[in-house]
């Protein structure tokens, strides 16, 4: 398969955790990808890892979510170097935990910018360039915690809630332009992520009898669930909450 036939996709937090696990899993699919890391240090690390990966015509993109005018940049530099864009995993986030007493504005503000605005720009700008090819597809990580609330993650929980709901009113708008929308709502993951609620060894054993399944999630568990509703064996599913959380909504 040459370059112009293999699909193309930007993942945005790519660098680490979840993202990378994507970005793994949609290489190894032969896909071409854009994937932004916040700053030149996560770039640096992304670069190292891409040295790994099945193919080599990766392009890591600093562009931190937060700032609208980077985001602009980001999509003109997508265009610039795969010309098309087939896919959008808007993956990039921030978490928060603190008691909701103490909680600044400037912080809710912060996330909010990351964890929603952001989400709202990127499938906007990714929606335009899909629509005017004749469809494409998105996938929007939010969190079990958009569901399950918790204690001291008030602003975090609200910004989910809000990023599901955005995500399935989009779906019903842009169907009708081919356009998919999907979200995928992990529960606890073994990524940095996990370190504010369970630090230590102990901590994240505890967690793990907490989820039905018995263990916490890996990456390759959401980046299976992304390549499917990327694919088209997901052409008829749009507006969906795929969970994958080994029942921990329901525990």
């Amino acid at each position: 398969m040459n370059s112009s036939e293999r699909k193309t996709c930007l993942i945005t937090g790519a660098s680490r955790g979840i993202g990378l696990g994507i970005a793994r899993r949609l290489d190894a699919e032969g896909y071409r990808l854009a994937l932004t890391a916040s700053n030149t240090d996560s770039q640096q690390k992304l670069r190292r890892e891409l040295a790994e990966f099945k193919t080599y015509d990766h392009v890591p993109i600093v562009c931190d979510v937060g700032d609208v005018e980077q985001i602009d940049a980001l999509f003109a530099r997508v265009d610039g170097t795969l010309g098309r864009l087939d896919s959008l995993v808007v993956n990039a986030g921030v978490h928060q935990q603190c008691p909701a007493l103490e909680i600044q504005a400037e912080d809710w503000d912060r996330l909010f910018a990351i964890d929603v605005r952001a989400v709202m720009l990127c499938c906007r700008e990714a929606a335009k360039r899909m629509a005017d090819q004749g469809g494409g597809a998105i996938v929007v990580l939010g969190s079990v915690a958009a569901q399950r609330p918790a204690s001291q993650r008030a602003c975090y929980c609200a910004a989910k809630a809000a990023v599901h709901a955005y995500a399935l009113s989009v779906a019903l708008e842009w169907a009708p332009l081919k356009v998919r929308v999907n979200v995928v709502a992990p529960g606890p993951i073994d990524t940095e992520f996990l370190d504010g609620p369970a630090q230590s060894p102990a901590d994240r054993e505890l967690l793990a009898k907490l989820v039905p399944i018995g263990r916490v999630g890996k990456t390759d568990d959401v980046a299976g669930a992304v390549r499917y509703l990327l694919s088209a064996e997901a052409d008829f599913v749009t507006g969906a909450v795929l969970r994958i959380d080994g029942g921990r909504l329901w525990s």
